[in-house]
């Protein structure tokens, strides 16, 4: 749930729920345009968050407050 916001970068949905699981299934392959949409803004989301340059820069971060 952490990784996703729902209805802007994907769905949650209930594992139990095969209802709400087909539900949501069929409009997105019922809708290339809101796939790419939630596709776009999840890669956003992404690379605010899980960069390359800033996983790194924050594991420095801990690396050097854990030696001082």
């Amino acid at each position: 749930p952490y990784m996703v916001r729902s209805g802007s970068t994907g769905y949650l949905v209930d594992p139990n729920n095969p209802d709400i699981i087909a539900r949501r299934l069929r409009q997105l392959i019922e809708s290339q345009p809101l796939c790419t949409q939630m596709g776009e803004e999840a890669r956003r989301v992404a690379l605010s968050r899980f960069h390359p340059d800033l996983v790194a820069r924050r594991t420095r971060e801990v690396y050097l407050e854990a030696i001082a």
